[in-house]
């Protein structure tokens, strides 16, 4: 029989080191730290930038200001901003250079708004103002003329008072075109405490990638910046609700954001009633909850938001709203065919689609120049 050469004795192992369970976290804590600092580092040795914002973008295009914006676009400037080319011109305005005194034989059309009426996101002449004086002037006959004062992070109420700031009745508009965006023009104060109550009530993530703690975090760090990013992308429809309810307390009967807005609304009809000017109010539609939908599919609530600012003008001489929830429902395109991926604001093809809308009602006001007194 032959001999069973296997040993039944355990093989012989060095000398094991036996860790606690604290040791043995706080050394992956460690060991997990150091990768996430090894990971910015790369992130920033790369280029990655801190913010998507960054990804186009030139400095020294904003300087602050005395005057009721807080805030003015350097003369002069040109560069990218958001993705888009910007030139500003000797005024502090986006678009190329016009003269204080209107042109004989020109139909000047003045637009006011906010950043959908600047054109963040796009290239000048890609901006729903440049595409109707184009699409006007083609028609041959007279010369029109489009101004684009419209400045980011404003609303109605900041409008009026720049309006009147830059005294932009000495320029002599024929039409003033008056962009009303439904998601945040009438938020006059920032309702503090609704927003406090409602992130108490969010899930624990976003209360934390909400906290200015983070926020500051977030603004010089680039993993925080893509954690925060990410929470927002997985608890898209929390945010939603929220973001939508937010918005909906500025509508509020009694609300002083409500007031103020429809205040600031009147102040407009009535300075063009005054002066002779036809005024177009133009409503651009909060976006639907999912980015697939179209605006067929647009909340109920916002619905009633869009008919409340329309019988602010029932019974007011001189003005035109045009909503353009009907006109963007009837393209059957959906969110993300309409919004630029990376920044959230309307593309090239929602420009398109408003020109073309304004480009009919003006047409069909039948205007002729007037002569400058």
């Amino acid at each position: 029989m032959g001999t069973d050469t296997k040993s039944d004795k355990p093989e012989s192992r060095g000398p094991q080191l036996k860790l606690s369970r604290t040791k043995r976290f706080l050394f992956t804590l460690v060991v997990f730290l150091v990768f996430l600092l090894v990971l910015e580092v790369a992130l920033r040795v790369f280029g990655i930038p801190r913010t998507i914002s960054d990804l186009r973008e030139d400095p020294g295009l904003v300087q602050r200001t005395g005057n009721g914006l807080g805030y003015s676009y350097r003369p002069g400037w040109s560069g990218y901003h958001a993705g888009g080319m910007v030139r500003i011109n000797s005024f502090g305005w986006r678009g190329k250079e016009f003269s204080v005194e209107k042109p004989f034989g020109t139909i000047r059309i003045l637009g006011v708004g906010d950043s959908f009426t600047f054109g963040r996101a796009v290239d000048d002449e890609d901006i729903f103002l440049a595409k109707l004086e184009a699409m006007l002037n083609s028609d041959g006959g007279a010369r029109y003329e489009a101004i684009n004062s419209g400045h980011e992070n404003i609303n109605t109420v900041k409008e009026l008072r720049y309006f009147k700031e830059k005294d932009m009745l000495k320029l002599r508009p024929d039409v003033l075109v008056l962009g009303f965006t439904v998601h945040n023009d009438a938020q006059a104060v920032k309702n503090r405490t609704l927003y406090r109550r409602y992130r108490r009530m969010a899930s624990l993530p976003l209360r934390m990638s909400e906290s200015e703690r983070f926020k500051n975090i977030a603004e010089s760090v680039r993993l925080a910046r893509i954690l925060r990013a990410g929470i927002e992308w997985a608890y898209h429809d929390e945010l939603t609700e929220v973001y939508y309810r937010i918005v909906l307390s500025n509508y509020e009967d009694g609300s002083r954001s409500w007031k103020a807005c429809r205040e600031a609304l009147i102040g407009f009809q009535e300075i063009c009633l005054a002066n002779r000017i036809p005024l177009i109010v133009a409503l651009f539609p909060v976006y639907t909850r999912e980015l697939d939908q179209t605006y067929k599919d647009y909340p109920e609530d916002f619905r009633r938001v869009h008919d409340k600012l329309k019988s602010v003008f029932d019974g007011r001489e001189g003005v035109t709203v045009i909503d353009m929830l009907d006109t963007l429902a009837d393209s059957g395109l959906t969110i993300n065919e309409i919004r630029v991926p990376i920044d959230g604001h309307p593309n090239r093809v929602w420009h398109e689609i408003v020109a073309r809308k304004l480009y009919e009602t003006i047409r069909g006001m039948g205007l002729k120049p007037v002569a400058v007194e």
